[in-house]
């Protein structure tokens, strides 16, 4: 088993440069750092091996974005 890994399922990622790509797609993390994004299909036997695995449902996954606004003061 993938100790300390959690497995994120998303329609579309955002990559480092900006770009994003269509999925779906699963994300793994390790230890709080992403060690692999690939296409759902290629990656399934992944899912039981991880500690967690987070039904996300989410269109979009964007890496490291912070939404730091507020309603109200």
């Amino acid at each position: 088993m993938l100790k300390n890994n959690v497995l994120i399922f998303a329609e579309n990622v955002v990559l480092p440069k900006g770009e994003v790509r269509e999925g779906p797609f699963y994300v793994v993390i390790k230890s709080g750092i992403i060690t692999k994004i690939s296409k759902a299909e290629s990656t399934l036997s992944t899912v039981s091996q991880c500690d967690r695995c987070d039904a996300v449902a989410c269109h979009l996954l964007a890496p490291g974005f912070v939404d730091i606004h507020n309603h109200g003061l």
